[in-house]
């Protein structure tokens, strides 16, 4: 049986050469001595130094190489830079902005596993500095919804010299509490139930969105264009 005794180094020579090597002494108690068992090989002895076992020097290359996804950021990135150019024209949070909207068109990400795809994407290291934890998220949807005019100034730098547009008008259902533009109204199939109006206009040159609205469900066809219009034409 033997019985571990503390660590210390030991130097062999081999040759002209000198090699380092990590040992432990142990209690043979059946010999009734001390023997010197190798534990590692630390490397060799140079006059510049200890030169580490070739394995141990390219594992420590390795070291500094992380994995990130990059095949869909770079794609996203590649066929986004008006988008990214006007997001960065209208709001302060564009980085965030386009981060969130990455992660939750490629993974579905809800709001509190966008940081972790961010971290694990090659965005992070392209639009490094995006602040997208949960709260910091939150906060940044909560200012942006309340700043109609950056919304609509950054949708209307899509609209630019376009002749035609197509208009589309769906409506939502919604029996969820708080949800205050859930109004009752009629729509296409006459369902009186609280809905919620999404108009969205479509560049027929670009076959593109170009703008959207969010309209309560009691408004009309009529007055939902007529709304968007309005707003559209505004500060033109």
């Amino acid at each position: 049986m033997l019985k571990q005794k503390r660590k210390r180094t030991l130097i062999m020579r081999r040759g002209d050469n000198y090699y380092l090597y990590r040992v432990r002494s142990v209690w043979d108690r059946e010999r009734k001595k001390t023997r010197l068992k190798t534990e590692e090989y630390l490397g060799k002895i140079t006059p510049e130094g200890i030169v580490e076992p070739r394995v141990k020097r390219v594992m420590k290359r390795y070291d500094q190489i992380t994995v990130k996804e990059y095949g869909s950021s770079f794609l996203m990135q590649h066929v986004s830079g008006d988008i990214v150019q006007s997001l960065e024209d209208f709001f302060p949070e564009w980085k965030e902005i386009f981060v969130f909207s990455c992660m939750r068109l490629i993974h579905r990400s809800p709001m509190k596993n966008v940081e972790f795809h961010y971290r694990n994407s090659f965005l992070s290291e392209t639009m490094a500095g995006a602040h997208v934890s949960p709260d910091s998220l939150g906060d940044m949807l909560r200012s942006i919804g309340m700043d109609r005019s950056s919304i609509t100034g950054f949708m209307k730098s899509f609209m630019r010299d376009e002749r035609y547009l197509a208009v589309d008008l769906t409506h939502i259902l919604s029996m969820s509490e708080g949800v205050i533009s859930a109004i009752l109204g009629h729509n296409g199939k006459e369902e009186y139930l609280p809905q919620v109006q999404l108009l969205f206009l479509f560049s027929t040159g670009r076959d593109a969105h170009a703008y959207f609205r969010i309209l309560p469900g009691a408004i009309n066809s009529v007055m939902s264009l007529r709304v968007t219009m309005e707003e559209h034409s505004q500060n033109d």
